[in-house]
């Protein structure tokens, strides 16, 4: 990513909600997590070391969608296609490693309890524009050449830890 524009969408759904509770994590040399903490009720990115936040209290067994968008150096956090919170600068560099996980961080040993679906990572110039029938931004994410480039996941199996399992993903650019 660098310091430049992407979005990031997934779909959640919390059979219960922990302290911490770990969506996506990239543990690149520059980290970016999402997560939603609990004590202080606020979904967070963590971006190499900046955490921009915004106040929300999801309730368990609701499905959500969320959309977190960084575009000309401003962040914002989108539920169900409404921005949750004001616009925040974000200008802290993303490495473009990618070594993510899904549904916990096994580095910090956090995890999240219920389901998370259509996870989109996407980067390089961001063509943002409005999408009247979703109330959120619509983004074409295009490479130098004009080629699609996102991040996709396939799962490769499956991890225990204690009485919970997740399942192990794959990423891919296309």
């Amino acid at each position: 990513f660098g310091t430049g524009s992407f979005r990031f969408d997934a779909s959640i759904y919390f059979n219960s909600i922990l302290s911490f509770n770990v969506i996506y994590a990239n543990r690149s040399t520059n980290q970016f997590v999402v997560d939603y903490k609990s004590g202080t009720t606020e979904l967070r990115t963590i971006i190499n070391g900046a955490v921009p936040a915004v106040t929300w209290s999801p309730s368990v067994k609701t499905w959500y969608d969320l959309s977190i968008i960084r575009h000309n150096g401003s962040i914002s956090f989108f539920v169900n296609g409404s921005q949750t919170g004001g616009t925040q600068l974000s200008t802290d560099s993303i490495s473009a490693e990618i070594s993510p996980y899904v549904g916990g961080d096994p580095v910090d040993g956090r995890w999240f309890d219920g389901l998370i679906d259509e996870v989109r990572v996407g980067s390089d110039s961001v063509n943002i524009q409005p999408d009247v029938n979703y109330n959120i931004y619509t983004l074409t994410y295009l490479t130098p050449n004009n080629a699609n480039k996102m991040l996709q996941f396939q799962t490769t199996g499956s991890h225990t830890e204690g009485n919970k399992s997740y399942c192990l993903f794959n990423a891919t650019t296309t």
